[in-house]
């Protein structure tokens, strides 16, 4: 995984932790009403990341980003994981 993956992965590791009030996190959980117009991909940078995440092999990664030390470790393997 290029380092661009992993910071992804840190930001996500991130934004997980933050508090529900924060703007950050509001932003990120909002979802627009409507559809795409035509021709726009319906990917999402949160579909990257999970993407991610599964290649890695992680299950729960919900309770991993919880301890800082397993999810540093997690990024750690992503930046020399060459399956991505």
């Amino acid at each position: 995984m290029r380092c661009l993956e992993a910071q992804r992965l840190k930001w996500r590791c991130h934004l997980h932790r933050i508090k529900e009030y924060r703007m950050v996190r509001r932003i990120f959980e909002w979802s627009p009403m409507g559809k795409r117009s035509k021709g726009h991909p319906k990917n999402r940078w949160q579909d990257k990341i999970l993407k991610d995440i599964a290649v890695l092999g992680v299950k729960n990664w919900t309770k991993v980003v919880m301890v800082r030390s397993a999810w540093h470790d997690l990024v750690e393997k992503s930046r020399t994981h060459r399956g991505l």
